[in-house]
């Protein structure tokens, strides 16, 4: 009845952020309502045979039966969703698979905006997204202040690849890929908007390539000038911000 609930409690209501879903909730649930039910059930039919109203108690037991079979429906024909649903794997996350597991070398894979939960990932081909980016680990490199919300626009995602020193930052950290997730069930682009802008945004980007995996709704760019975890460089430079990393592209644009 209140389906705004959860999320509220979730971020204001202290240590509600420890359960990231109602799940863990429901054994809680089950259990109280089994006792309570059963409880009130048995009230009320005895109430009804002191009176000498059998037949009112077996409506009432009957009913109480109905009304359990009727919150049963839901799971029957898996209209409630969410974890109670099968799921399949796209075969398009099965190809993006298949494509990054085949190659030995070291690399990351960048998701704009976010990681699909059907994406792949390992040890040596690790993930990340820019929406994590943008509120943690590159925060300084990130123009727009408001880039810590919990919801990033669009904007505040992809400025980070709009930038004079953007085939820098992906080349040192390793990505090798750029990935643009499908997204069958609505997860993702709800919340930072249509898939076909990103796409637009990189398709611009000169150092991007566009990888062709065999996948349909997965779009892939390849980055050439990814660099290796380890590596000999030729010269250290110690960076404070984002600003100063500008300063120092734009100097080298100029040749100085």
């Amino acid at each position: 009845p209140f389906p705004g609930l959860y999320l509220w409690l979730y971020e204001h209501f202290p240590g509600f952020n420890l359960f990231r879903e109602a799940s863990k909730f429901f054994l809680i649930i089950a259990l109280s309502y089994s006792v309570l039910i059963g409880y009130t059930v048995q009230v009320i039919s005895d109430w009804f045979r002191k009176r000498e109203k059998v037949l009112a108690s077996y409506v009432l037991i009957v009913a109480a039966s109905f009304l359990f079979l009727w919150n049963v429906k839901p799971l029957l024909t898996q209209e409630i969703g969410t974890l109670f649903v099968s799921r399949e794997i796209p075969s398009d996350y099965l190809v993006l698979k298949n494509f990054i597991h085949s190659q030995e070398d070291y690399f990351r894979t960048l998701w704009i905006p976010a990681t699909h939960r059907f994406g792949f990932y390992s040890s040596s081909h690790p993930a990340i997204n820019m929406v994590n980016l943008t509120r943690g680990g590159w925060q300084e490199f990130v123009p727009f202040e408001g880039a810590r919300d919990n919801w990033p626009d669009k904007a505040k995602i992809i400025d980070l690849l709009g930038q004079p020193y953007s085939h820098f930052v992906l080349n040192t950290a390793s990505i090798k890929y750029v990935i643009v997730p499908s997204d069958p069930g609505n997860e993702i682009y709800k919340h930072y908007g249509p898939k076909r802008d990103f796409i637009s945004f990189l398709d611009q980007i000169p150092f991007l390539q566009r990888e062709q995996i065999g996948a349909k709704e997965v779009v892939v760019y390849r980055n050439p000038g990814f660099i290796p975890p380890i590596y000999v460089a030729e010269q250290i430079i110690r960076v404070k911000d984002q600003q100063e990393l500008s300063a120092i592209f734009e100097h080298m644009s100029e040749g100085t």
